[in-house]
Formats: structure tokens, sequence, C-alpha cells
């Protein structure tokens, strides 16, 4: 999993909430490290912290479009962390957007949870007695 975010205590609570999901956390300080390191490893989920992203960036949208266009060209879930005001527009792209505070459930979810609806449309005993 790749993880865009420079605070060191919000890394520390990250790695712990994520050692269940995924076997490797790789923390980066800005888009152009995450590009980098996604070339070279990919990664399971991405997610952004979009202070962080805004803090490395000259063009804090455009980072995170080409970013977000990254993702689903592998088909790699991507999440956004924003704060209130951030003004992301992401045209046809499919990232997830959360609002801080954000609790360990949505991210969990929004990251690793994929719908059931429809999962056993077959039965799994056909003709069962």
């Amino acid at each position: 999993m790749l993880i865009l975010e420079r605070n060191p205590i919000a890394r520390g609570m990250m790695r712990t909430l994520f050692a269940a999901h995924v076997g490797d956390t790789i923390f980066v300080d800005d888009a152009r490290a995450l590009r980098d390191r996604f070339a070279v490893v990919g990664a399971r989920a991405i997610l952004v912290d979009m202070a962080s992203l805004a803090a490395g960036s000259d063009d804090p949208v455009g980072d995170l479009s080409a970013l977000a266009e990254l993702a689903g060209q592998r088909t790699v879930p991507m999440v956004v962390m924003t704060r209130p005001g951030d003004q992301i527009r992401l045209a046809e792209q499919k990232v997830t957007t959360l609002q801080k505070p954000v609790s360990a459930t949505q991210l969990i979810d929004a990251l690793f949870v994929v719908s059931m609806e429809g999962a056993l449309a077959d039965s799994l005993v056909p003709d069962a007695a």
C-alpha cells in the first residue's frame, strides 16, 4: 500500500491500522515520490492526504488528477482525505474522498471492503435437495 502522508504521528497510526490488511505500507512525502514508487512496486491501494499533497506541490489539483488517472489505469483503489474547504474536481476518475476527521472504519471500508451485492448470484450447491 502506498500512502502520501507527511505527518509522522499519522504515519505510525496508519501503519498499525493497515497491518492486518496489507503486507507492506510505504509512505511518501509528495506526488512525485508516489508516482515513482508506484511505477516500481505497484500497490494494492493508494491513500492520499490532501494537506500533505498540497504542502509538497505547486499544482496539487493537477498532481491529484495525475495520480487518480494512474491508479485508474491499474484499477487500484485510491482514497483522498480532504479538509473542509478543499476543492477537488476529478472528472470521470474513480476516487473516494473522505472529509477529515476520518475514522478507522471509514478508511478500511473505503480501501479494502468490496461490495458483496450480487456476489452469490449462483447457488453454492446447485440443485440442493
